[in-house]
């Protein structure tokens, strides 16, 4: 079904992006945001654009941050770059030299948490393995003095987190087929080791949001329009990630909706004084001749 999302005629010429075109496509995605939120549709899937969203006066929004904005979900959600091997997230993703003053023991701390909830909720991974990886090429002070202790606070509190671990060795060495999702700390260090370690275009699914977002990681081949000739298998993997997050999160909202009430009472163990509290079997009956 195709719904058509403004009123006016908006001249498109294959393969050439224009301040129309770009206009009329966020008015899509702004409609079917709009839509999946009042539940008439289930999933949104994006289809390949640009790495920035123009706004207007010098602004340019990441989709992230503009479906946190039309969802007015700011700083909630929660990307996971997917391929069939390899599951990476990223705890800062912006410039290089912001990424050391921006991380924080908080914001790890918060990425850390709402990574293991959205592989619950959206990936069925009961008890999920996530590997921290390192800031810096050796161990340095990010490493021992935020990374490594938050890892041990973390995983006193139930938390499967391990790390922080350095990218040349993990990577290299497959140990990161040992875990469910690998942490970078920056997109680099997240999106090369999925480009290189696979033949896959990955699928970006937006976890921790009330809609389930999924895009494309591949950039639109403005030279490939209307020749037939573009690969759709991105565009296919992005769809069908959203069906199986779609049914996966209804299932876990379901199954843990309703708990069963407690419908037992442990007894205390008083230890030594409950045994000697207990009469023996051969003192009753002593007691009874």
């Amino acid at each position: 079904n195709l719904l058509a999302c403004y009123n006016e005629e908006v001249k498109v010429d294959l393969g050439l992006p224009t301040t129309e075109s770009a206009d009329a496509a966020c008015r899509a995605l702004d409609r079917a945001l709009a839509d999946a939120k009042e539940g008439l549709v289930d999933a949104v899937v994006c289809c390949p654009m640009g790495a920035t969203i123009p706004m207007g006066e010098g602004e340019n929004l990441t989709l992230k941050e503009y479906v946190e904005k039309v969802l007015a979900c700011e700083g909630e959600a929660m990307p996971l770059h997917l391929c069939s091997t390899l599951r990476t997230a990223v705890v800062v993703d912006g410039d290089m030299k912001d990424v050391a003053p921006t991380l924080t023991t908080e914001l790890l701390q918060q990425t850390i948490q709402k990574l293991h909830a959205a592989l619950k909720r959206d990936y069925r991974v009961d008890n999920p393995r996530i590997a921290v990886m390192c800031l810096n090429p050796a161990e340095g002070e990010e490493e021992q003095h935020l990374i490594a202790p938050v890892v041990t606070e973390l995983a006193e509190q139930g938390i499967q987190v391990f790390g922080p671990y350095a990218a040349q060795r993990f990577f290299a060495d497959d140990s990161h087929r040992a875990f469910d999702v690998t942490l970078a700390i920056y997109h680099d260090q997240a999106l090369l080791p999925l480009t290189m370690l696979t033949d896959e275009r990955g699928v970006t699914a937006f976890s921790a949001l009330p809609v389930v977002v999924t895009a494309t990681d591949t950039d639109p081949e403005y030279r490939l329009a209307g020749k037939g000739e573009a690969d759709p298998q991105n565009l296919r993997d992005a769809i069908y990630a959203a069906i199986d997050i779609c049914r996966t999160r209804a299932d876990y909202d379901e199954s843990s909706a309703n708990p069963l009430p407690k419908l037992y009472h442990e007894r205390p163990d008083n230890g030594e004084k409950m045994r000697f509290a207990i009469p023996k079997r051969r003192d009753v009956e002593g007691a009874e001749a």
